[in-house]
Formats: C-alpha cells, sequence, structure tokens
C-alpha cells in the first residue's frame, strides 16, 4: 500500500494503472452515497482491477451481482485485511471484470438505455 498526497487528475491514469485493487470503502453518510454509483467504481474496473467496497446497499449489490470484488463492512478493518489476502491469492477469478464493465456499463452501451428511458416520458 502506497499513500501519496494529493494527484493532478490528468495523472491520476497512471497511478491508477499501477494497481492491483481498487479500494472503494466509503462511509455512507450522505444520500448520494447511498445511491449513486462512484465513478471509481467504473475506473477500477474499467482497468479489470477487482474492488474492495463498502456494504453499501448501491454497492453492495452491485460488486456482488457482477462478481466484481469483495464486500467489507466499512468499519471492520479485519475483513478488509482478509479481503486484500484474499483477493491477493486469488487474482485469476476477477479476470472477467474487464470485459463485463466493457459490454454493460460503458457510455457506447448506457446512453442508449438513457435515450429510451427519455422517450418513453
Amino acid at each position: 500500500i502506497k499513500f501519496i498526497s494529493r494527484v493532478p487528475y490528468l495523472e491520476l491514469f497512471d497511478y491508477t494503472t499501477e494497481c492491483d485493487i481498487g479500494w472503494l470503502v466509503i462511509r455512507g453518510r450522505g444520500v448520494s452515497n447511498q445511491f449513486a454509483m462512484p465513478n471509481k467504481l467504473f475506473e477500477y474496473t474499467l482497468m479489470g482491477l477487482p474492488v474492495i467496497s463498502s456494504s453499501l446497499q448501491n454497492l453492495r449489490g452491485f460488486v456482488k451481482k457482477y462478481n466484481l470484488g469483495i464486500v467489507v463492512d466499512e468499519n471492520n478493518v479485519n475483513e478488509q485485511l482478509y479481503a486484500i489476502q484474499y483477493i491477493k491469492n486469488n487474482t485469476i477469478q476477477y479476470n472477467h471484470i474487464k470485459e463485463t464493465v466493457q459490454k454493460n456499463f460503458t457510455w457506447d452501451i448506457q446512453h442508449k438505455k438513457f435515450i429510451s428511458l427519455i422517450n418513453e416520458k
């Protein structure tokens, strides 16, 4: 694990491509954290990184349904440490991530669904 200070947005990609795991352990204090998906989820998964995610309702269901990583209690450090070791020892299990996200959740796929929802109204 490396801790670094603030990174300019245009340099983030360089750091993310060097990662082994995407970290989405977020405390759900705000409404948007409960119902919106963080952009980081898609940034990590489009690079094929398995994620360690909070048990927030929106994240938990998505991560489990598409087998994108492990859901942990954001207050349980032992659970988080176990998840890191599990992913480290089972990386082959997550080879499907990038392909799954590219087939289902890129803008090219999603915008058609958005437009059809708008046209239904």
